[in-house]
C-alpha cells in the first residue's frame, strides 16, 4: 500500500513539474517576442537621434542671439 501511495506522490509531483516547464517554456517565449519589439524599436530610436544630432540645418540649430548683440 505505502508503494501505491509513493507512487502517485512521484506521479503528481511528476505532472506538476511537467506542466511548470511548458509554462516556462511559453513565458521564455513571449518574452523573446517581447525583447525582439524592444531591440527594434531601440534601433530605431538609436538611428532616429543620429540623424537628428547630425542634422546641422538652420531650423535644427538652438536659439542663440545673433552675432550683432
Amino acid at each position: 500500500m505505502e508503494q501505491d501511495a509513493r507512487m502517485l506522490e512521484l506521479e503528481t509531483r511528476l505532472m506538476y513539474q511537467e506542466r511548470t516547464i511548458t509554462e516556462l517554456g511559453e513565458l521564455v517565449a513571449a518574452q523573446e517576442g517581447r525583447i525582439r519589439r524592444l531591440e527594434d524599436a531601440l534601433r530605431s530610436v538609436a538611428s532616429r537621434v543620429k540623424d537628428l544630432s547630425e542634422d546641422k540645418s538652420p531650423l535644427s540649430m538652438p536659439h542663440e542671439r545673433p552675432p550683432h548683440y
